[in-house]
């Protein structure tokens, strides 16, 4: 029988760390994409325990690893340091052998002090259930959104959901076929912005996003306004999507117009699928914020997309209540996809360590999401 033990990450088990994750997840991770999700934020190096099994040899052998990437949050003025549950995961042959909650209790008991609150956004059923147990508590909910910009968005998301499942014959197929339904429903010269007074926003690479005095003091005129939510300062934007290693982003800004600033970070997911990443506007009210919403849309729109896909939580903040009431189509709710899709029910799991942000409303877009 196998002796199992745990630790904490030391330098050096990178390459034992990439090698569990291509054997639990089939994805291969370069040594730059783990170095810049584990160690290169602005909150720190992530909180990184692994389990380890001796082999016969009498070797340990890295079997489980669980991790916290650590994420600035501000609450007004209030600057907090969260920490975002990524990356649990036990090799299949082991899951028999050990009982995995026990480690995560006590992994849990080393590092939530040092945190100011702990976050999952998704994960495994059994995941989720073990972190209820745990003090995560689970009364916000998901919201997902699809917005349909053209005739094709339905099959742009038929394309998008084959080409992510399987590289099989029937689903390039699929794709293809998928992909010249979209083709031609767009020739129908339907255009999104042809009945709407758009702002007008400046588009940005990466490179030119980083350097742009719009960023310099943004967040800190407008982080007043923002409820519990990740800070937005430069290094915090530049860190999550200008040199994100797996995608490369558009960041969209309106600035100095008389009804305020705003930015919008989006990126094209291939079959005329867009997302939309994070989204923050100064004032934050409803009417501005869908003004910016519905400007983004134009602009994808123009360049090729059918549909714009965003996340947010059931939370009471006023913008997080306003994605609903957008005037595009959510096809997630629309015939056929509300009868067909899984997992519709998802809840952000969170746990409160300090006092001072335990009644707060929170600000959620996909800048929490893994970014991968």
């Amino acid at each position: 029988m196998s002796k199992f033990s745990f630790r904490k990450y030391v330098p050096g088990d990178d390459d034992e760390i990439n090698r569990l994750y291509f054997e639990v997840t089939g994805r291969q991770r370069t040594a730059e994409q783990y170095r810049w999700q584990w160690h290169e934020a602005p909150g720190g190096t992530g909180e990184i325990w692994l389990i380890e099994a001796e082999e016969k040899s009498g070797e340990a052998k890295i079997i489980g690893h669980h991790g916290i990437m650590p994420i600035r949050f501000s609450s007004g003025a209030l600057n907090l340091l969260a920490g975002k549950t990524e990356n649990t995961m036990v090799h299949p042959a082991y899951r028999p052998k050990i009982l995995y909650p026990k480690y995560e209790r006590h992994f849990l008991s080393e590092y939530e002090n040092k945190f100011d609150l702990l976050f999952s956004t998704t994960g495994p059923s059994a995941a989720l259930r073990l972190r209820r147990a745990l003090g995560y508590k689970a009364d916000k909910r998901w919201n997902h959104y699809a917005w349909a910009l053209n005739p094709g968005a339905l099959t742009s998301i038929f394309a998008s959901g084959f080409s992510h499942k399987s590289n099989s014959h029937l689903a390039i197929g699929a794709v293809k076929l998928a992909n010249i339904g979209t083709s031609f429903l767009r020739l129908l010269k339907f255009r999104t912005g042809s009945s709407l007074k758009t702002l007008p926003l400046a588009c940005l690479s990466s490179s030119d996003a980083m350097c742009h005095p719009f960023f310099a003091c943004f967040w800190g005129s407008v982080r007043k306004e923002y409820v519990l939510t990740p800070t937005r300062d430069r290094e915090d934007l530049a860190w999550r999507f200008w040199k994100n290693p797996y995608a490369t982003y558009v960041t969209l800004i309106c600035e100095g117009h008389h009804e305020g600033d705003a930015y919008a970070i989006v990126r094209d997911c291939g079959n005329s699928v867009f997302t939309l990443d994070d989204i923050v506007c100064s004032p934050p009210t409803k009417h501005f914020l869908l003004k910016v919403l519905e400007s983004v849309c134009v602009w994808v729109d123009e360049h090729g997309g059918n549909v714009l896909k965003f996340s947010s939580t059931s939370d009471a903040f006023l913008p997080s209540q306003s994605f609903s009431e957008f005037k595009f189509e959510n096809i997630y709710e629309s015939f056929p996809l509300n009868r067909v899709r899984k997992n519709k029910d998802q809840f952000m799991l969170r746990r409160i360590t300090n006092s001072l942000c335990a009644q707060e409303e929170w600000f959620v877009t996909p800048i929490v999401f893994e970014g991968r």
